[in-house]
């Protein structure tokens, strides 16, 4: 399948992103309902390597302990994108504390980083 998106050579302004899967649990060890994570791609592309599990994607999934759903687009409003790639890993995190905050159960590699 041929990519129908812009070489990232080509983009231009921002493209650090944070996004918020909603997951089901697969595991009974897994305690949460959502994922927070970062990329520099488009969103339709992070997503497609959620369905193919390749090896970007968090160990959670690729182990089959959660199963992602679908971005949660209404948690992640207002959140970029950013600059570079320091500022989109800095809002992951406060992204994550935030939905943590507000009572959801989520998971980050820098919820408390």
């Amino acid at each position: 399948m041929e990519s129908t998106f812009t070489p990232h050579n080509e983009r231009t302004g921002p493209q650090h992103r944070v996004y918020v899967i909603r997951v089901e649990r697969l595991d009974e060890a897994i305690t949460w309902d959502y994922y927070v994570g970062y990329t520099n791609l488009y969103l339709r592309e992070r997503w497609q390597r959620y369905e193919q599990l390749t090896d970007t994607v968090s160990k959670f999934f690729r182990r089959g302990q959660v199963r992602a759903i679908g971005y949660e687009y209404d948690l992640m409003k207002g959140w970029g994108p950013y600059d570079t790639k320091e500022d989109g890993l800095k809002a992951e995190g406060d992204l994550a504390r935030a939905l943590r905050d507000g009572g959801y159960a989520v998971h980050s590699d820098r919820l408390d980083k």
